[in-house]
């Protein structure tokens, strides 16, 4: 048996769904939220700068931090720039540090240099020598953490 307060809560769910069938409106909503999240992301690369390295010994680097994109696809469009590549990119989102880092036929592995950067901030991180991510939870070491990437690609590249 159901009460009038949820025959009435029901009632309201599909007025407020323009849907006879909740179900079927709940659907329709999440997946309009799904699309609405893929714009603001391709919108945000759109609007990302394009990243600009120096050149370490024929080896295009950068170590940044960024406000807007997603920092992977940015790291690999600018690894598929260049024949030498090593990218470091920083990015701080709800009180958190987001590093990754990538690397295209140079010296400097990506797991490692991330890991090394990583414990400055607090955080862990690792992966594989071509792509690697990692977190940290100490903002107020960011500048630090871009130091020390900065000083270890010079050291292992120069």
């Amino acid at each position: 048996r159901f009460t009038k307060g949820f025959i009435e809560e029901v009632a309201l769910a599909k007025d407020e769904l323009k849907s006879q069938d909740l179900i079927e409106g709940i659907k329709k909503v999440k997946e309009q939220i799904r699309e609405l999240k893929n714009e603001i992301k391709n919108a945000k690369n759109k609007t990302a700068q394009k990243i600009e390295g120096d050149s370490i010994n024929g080896v295009q680097t950068v170590v940044s931090v960024i406000e807007d994109g997603d920092i992977k696809t940015l790291i690999d469009e600018f690894k598929n720039r260049f024949d030498k590549a090593a990218i470091m990119l920083f990015q701080v989102k709800d009180e958190k540090i987001t590093i990754a880092a990538g690397e295209k036929n140079c010296s400097i592995k990506a797991g490692a240099w991330v890991k090394d950067v990583a414990l400055i901030v607090g955080g862990k991180g690792g992966g594989r020598d071509d792509f690697a991510q990692a977190g940290g939870k100490d903002i107020e070491k960011l500048e630090e953490a871009v130091a020390k990437a900065k000083e270890i690609v010079a050291t292992v590249l120069g």
